[in-house]
């Protein structure tokens, strides 16, 4: 018998195969699940109803393996944005198991599609939310929404940093959404163009279907923090004596060519260069790019009146990724004196008109502090070998404002234009308020504000009965050397004392050796009033002749030749007014030296 022995139904299949479930297994796949192998020649994509929120999506394929066909959608999309997701049977008979049995879709509900694909990150991207310059924060974006409720800081490891944190709704995120802040503590180890990795470790995130995010990384996030302006200065690139630059330092390169000057004002000017300039030392696409203008003011390093307030819109610069430059509003950024002091005027005087210079002064760009050492200057007279500082100590050197007074010692020298150096050889040097230090100056002459005067006069000849004998030279010396018209020159432009000058002679003015002139007499005088007590002197109107006699500087010999005393305030040239003669007298036998008057 066959009794306990296994059976084989041989009866046929004839039960139809049913629709069980759908399941989202990637982005743009959902497995649907029959009771039973179908034969996949028997169906077609127009099979399946792929609803998303109730508008259909295409199926543009499909595939069987066993009791599971996998539909492949025609274009993927976000499953949690978009729910729900079902899937319907719409066939007409069509769909058969392998014995034949045809599925009969009206016994067949919709299903609703099961998510099971993990989140997955799609963008890392740097934040400086504070607007510092200095990263903050990474901005990650997931392919799905997920739970803000399971986000754990420490699972993410931004490189280098400490303190990693989620707040859901930092910087304006929405709750639940695809997109999350993980903020760290700023540090100058990361600026806006940097680019740090980001690490996960699995922990608790999960999307909105509760699967969780898998480990990932560390990958390093994309350059999307603009560029922050952190600092601007003043600049006098040319050193002129005034701001012809701004130097801005941002947080990152950036491109240079992108600069718009019409993005930018700069304040207390009238232009701005269409292009950036490139002083010496300038870097091409580098964090730093001067900006130049045209100032309102010359003469003027100071930030005192003139602010330079500088403001950017976006869009004025970009770094190489394209990230505008964050917006500068007037008073965001304190602008800093970083322009030097700039000599820009000088004067050498004789104000008590001795022959000697007794003190010279020096008018510099701005407000000064710095050095009364005498050590770190030179003064070498305008004769080329006399050294007007000889002797003299730190306290013969004074500031006051923007000016540097070296008082001299009155008895050496000329009243040439004198020449001087300036180096930093004590530790005492010359700055502004800001501590920016004045360069070294090489070999400069000053200004001659110093009028010639007459040193001594001297005749060839005796006085002789009363006369200035016929072939009398007389040669007056000067404290500088002159310039004369001979024929400009009259007997009025001269006083004597004890004497007729010409006195009926006929004279012949002449430039004579270095620093003289001299006045020849074709015939003797016909006055006899001369004595050895005479007093040569100029007269005291103006020349008969205007610039008959003059300095190269086109002082005339004993007028007050003076500019007012440089100041941070008034940099103006007033008037030159004049000033008392000093009077000269003979000695021995028709010699002239100088007495000076009171």
């Amino acid at each position: 018998t066959n009794a306990g022995q296994p059976t084989l139904d041989l009866s046929a299949d004839a039960t139809p195969p049913d629709f069980l479930a759908a399941t989202l297994i990637a982005a743009d796949r959902i497995q649907v699940t029959f009771s039973e192998p179908v034969d996949l020649s028997t169906a077609i994509a127009g099979d399946f109803l792929v609803m998303n929120n109730g508008a259909p999506i295409s199926v543009s394929s499909i595939s069987s393996l066993d009791a599971a066909a996998t539909l492949t959608l025609q274009t993927a999309w976000n499953p949690d944005q978009l729910y729900p997701i079902t899937v319907e049977m719409i066939a007409t008979g069509a769909i058969s198991d392998l014995a034949g049995n045809v599925l009969d879709e009206t016994n067949d509900m919709p299903a609703t599609v099961a998510d099971q694909v993990a989140p997955s990150i799609v963008a890392r991207e740097t934040a400086d939310l504070d607007g510092d310059g200095y990263l903050d924060a990474i901005r990650i974006t997931f392919n799905e929404n997920i739970k803000d409720s399971t986000v754990t800081a420490a699972d993410f490891d931004v490189q280098t940093v400490a303190g990693e944190a989620f707040v859901f709704n930092t910087n304006g995120d929405a709750a639940d959404n695809e997109v999350i802040y993980i903020t760290f503590t700023p540090a100058a180890t990361w600026t806006t163009g940097d680019t740090p990795t980001l690490q996960y470790t699995q922990g608790t995130l999960e999307d909105m279907s509760g699967n969780l995010l898998a480990s990932n990384g560390p990958t390093a996030a994309t350059d999307k923090a603009r560029p922050v302006i952190e600092s601007i200065a003043t600049m006098d690139a040319d050193a002129d004596g005034s701001i012809d630059m701004m130097k801005v330092t941002l947080s990152e390169a950036v491109t240079d060519a992108d600069f718009d000057n019409t993005k930018w004002t700069v304040s207390d000017t009238s232009a701005i260069a269409a292009t950036l300039q490139t002083p010496a030392g300038d870097v091409a696409n580098d964090n730093v790019i001067y900006i130049g203008i045209t100032p309102d003011v010359t003469n003027d390093t100071d930030l005192l009146v003139q602010v330079y307030d500088t403001t950017a819109a976006s869009g004025g610069i970009r770094d190489s990724n394209g990230n505008t430059i964050a917006n500068v509003a007037s008073g965001d950024i304190v602008e800093t004196d970083g322009a030097r002091p700039v000599l820009i005027q000088s004067t050498a005087l004789d104000t008590d008109h001795d022959g000697y210079l007794n003190s010279v002064a020096l008018g510099f760009s701005e407000a000064i502090s710095g050095t009364n050492e005498i050590g770190d200057w030179t003064l070498t007279d305008a004769d080329g070998s006399t050294n007007l500082l000889s002797g003299l100590l730190d306290g013969n050197v004074a500031l006051a404002g923007a000016t540097v007074t070296i008082t001299l010692a009155d008895n050496t020298g000329t009243t040439g234009p004198p020449s001087f150096t300036y180096s930093q050889a004590g530790g005492d040097i010359i700055q502004d308020a800001a501590g920016n230090a004045m360069l070294a100056i090489g070999s400069t002459a000053i200004a001659d504000d110093a009028a010639p005067v007459v040193m001594a006069a001297y005749s060839s000849l005796p006085i002789s009965g009363g006369r200035l004998q016929n072939g009398t030279v007389l040669t007056i010396t000067f404290s500088e050397d002159v310039n004369i018209v001979p024929a400009n020159v009259t007997a009025a432009d001269f006083a004597v004392t004890g004497g007729s000058w010409h006195g009926g002679a006929t004279v012949v003015y002449a430039d004579g050796a270095t620093s003289t002139i001299t006045a020849t007499l074709s015939s003797a005088t016909t006055a006899t009033d001369w004595t050895n007590a005479a007093a040569f002197n100029r007269s005291a109107g103006a020349l008969a002749n205007a610039n008959s006699i003059e300095d190269a500087a086109g002082t005339t010999p004993w007028r007050t030749a003076l500019r007012r005393t440089p100041s941070a305030t008034s940099r103006t040239r007033p008037s030159r007014p004049s000033r008392p003669s000093p009077q000269w007298t003979t000695t021995g036998t028709g010699g002239l030296t100088p007495s000076k008057s009171p």
